[in-house]
């Protein structure tokens, strides 16, 4: 069997960068195994498993997390949180199966450490230019109201 090491790609780009490869292509793909996050709340230790999100599970996520309120386009951090959390979580503590309903009864310090486990939505200057426009939108708004 070939070594990955030593193929003609991995050679070109030895000879471009004028450094030695340290890695091989193995270690960029994600990696499947259950992972655990420890979470200590009120002195006790809890351990969820969870998996790590493939990046089509994060654009998806991001992009159904957008919402259009009275045409101003708005980002609902809190959907994308939790379809995240539910799509990367395996198990509970006590091997609960994760669902929308738990997750959404624990409490705000746990799903604050357990948030830690997602990769914050990146997508520039999109949701400030969407959170400035809504509330342009809202203050004029109340001034028509204000007026009448």
């Amino acid at each position: 069997m070939p070594n990955p090491e030593n193929s003609r790609q991995v050679r070109r780009q030895k000879e471009r960068s004028g450094e030695e490869a340290t890695g091989s292509m193995r270690d960029l793909l994600r990696n499947d195994r259950p992972l655990e996050k420890v979470i200590i709340y009120n002195g006790n230790k809890y351990v969820f498993t969870y998996k790590n999100v493939p990046w089509g599970s994060y654009l998806k996520f991001i992009e159904s997390a957008w919402r259009e309120i009275n045409g101003v386009s708005s980002f609902d951090i809190g959907q994308y949180y939790e379809d995240m959390l539910l799509d990367s979580l395996i198990s509970f503590p006590g091997d609960g199966n994760p669902t929308r309903s738990i997750l959404r009864q624990l409490h705000p310090e746990v799903f604050f450490q357990l948030q830690t486990i997602i990769p914050k939505p990146s997508f520039g200057g999109e949701v400030d230019e969407s959170k400035k426009e809504l509330t342009q939108q809202l203050e004029e708004e109340e001034l028509q109201e204000t007026e009448e």
